[in-house]
């Protein structure tokens, strides 16, 4: 399943306008969200066999190089509610904008369990 550009609902440059530690709870808010909507999605979170790979990005001031740090707020949720099912490959990249001037967006790759959906 490919989940992309979810955006969080922060504003601003880590670096400029927010602190790393308040882009990093930005993070952790954002897989909240986006494990709610899989939850809705697929009916249950047990449905997920694996997270694969995430893409992170970051809006940020030209100085700043913490974007790992800033991700890592997103990878912990996954992983303190899916454990072993939560680990997944991650790239985080600083970028100059993003739609709606959000602070991050994340685009994921993940295996899910057969399912039958009902036209």
């Amino acid at each position: 399943m490919f989940v992309t550009a979810c955006l969080s609902s922060e504003t601003g440059r880590v670096g400029v306008d927010t602190t790393p530690g308040q882009a990093a709870k930005a993070g952790k808010e954002l897989a909240r969200k986006l494990l709610e909507a899989l939850k809705d999605e697929l009916g249950s979170l047990n449905q997920i066999r694996q997270f694969v790979k995430m893409l992170g990005l970051v809006r940020s001031g030209n100085d700043f190089d913490g974007m790992p740090l800033v991700m890592n707020g997103f990878s912990e949720v996954l992983t303190g509610e899916l454990g072993e099912r939560g680990y997944h490959a991650r790239s985080a990249v600083g970028v100059t904008d993003l739609p709606g001037r959000a602070l991050l967006s994340v685009s994921m790759i993940l295996e899910v369990k057969e399912i039958a959906y009902d036209y």
